[in-house]
């Protein structure tokens, strides 16, 4: 690949990218935020909640180019299966090892 061919190449990819990430109905399951609105979303509620889950769907839209999705899920939102309640290894529905390593969310 040339310098030249690079530089071309990297266009393209920007292109697209923003083609899909500057779109809301294109990035967002929810279709109300573009990707670097998410970005700043995700950052905020893990800064407030300590956590906060991506999930990346994919759902095409009729008209729509790209079904990838971005799905948001606030860690307030995860909890322990079936209410249990907490234990050494398995706190608000995150399961770890006895170090403390997480395993399953």
């Amino acid at each position: 690949l040339t310098p030249e061919g690079a530089d071309e190449l990297n266009g393209q990819i920007n292109r697209v990218f923003a083609s899909w990430a500057e779109t809301p109905a294109e990035c967002d399951v929810e279709a109300t935020l573009d990707f670097y609105g998410l970005q700043s979303l995700a950052f905020l509620s893990a800064m407030l909640a300590g956590d906060t889950f991506a999930g990346t769907p994919f759902a095409q839209r009729p008209g729509g180019t790209w079904g990838l999705k971005v799905q948001l899920i606030d860690g307030m939102r995860v909890s322990n299966p079936n209410n249990q309640p907490d234990s050494p290894t398995l706190i608000d529905g995150i399961e770890t090892t006895e170090t403390g390593f997480p395993l399953r969310y």
